[in-house]
C-alpha cells in the first residue's frame, strides 16, 4: 500500500494507535488493584456523575453518557450489580412488555 509517510512511525494513525495502546495499558494497571475493566470503570463515574447532577441515572442515560450501546451498558452493570457496586431497579417509567 502506498503511502505519503516514510514509514509507521512517521503516520499520526500509527502514533495515535500506540498511543492508544499505552493509555489502554496505563488505565487497566491503575485499576487492576480495585478489580474493575475500565468499561466498568467509566460506567460507575458515569452513574455517579448522573446521579449527582440529575434526576437519577438510567441504564439508557448511562449508556448515553458513557457513549457505549445500551446492551453492553446492560451487560456491564449486570457484572458491577452482582459484584455489589451498584443497584438497579426497574424504572416505573418504562412499560413492562406483557402487562
Amino acid at each position: 500500500m502506498k503511502t505519503r509517510f516514510q514509514g509507521p512511525e512517521a503516520s499520526p494513525g500509527f502514533l495515535m494507535w500506540r498511543a492508544a495502546l499505552a493509555w489502554q495499558r496505563d488505565i487497566a494497571a491503575a485499576l487492576e488493584p480495585v478489580g474493575l475493566t475500565h468499561s466498568q470503570f467509566v460506567l460507575l463515574a458515569c452513574t455517579q456523575w448522573l446521579e449527582e447532577h440529575g434526576d437519577g441515572a438510567s441504564q439508557v442515560m448511562v449508556a448515553t453518557q458513557a457513549g457505549m450501546d445500551v446492551k453492553t451498558t446492560s451487560q456491564v452493570l449486570r457484572r458491577l450489580e452482582r459484584a455489589g457496586l451498584v443497584s438497579r431497579q426497574p424504572d416505573p417509567r418504562t412499560p413492562v412488555p406483557g402487562s
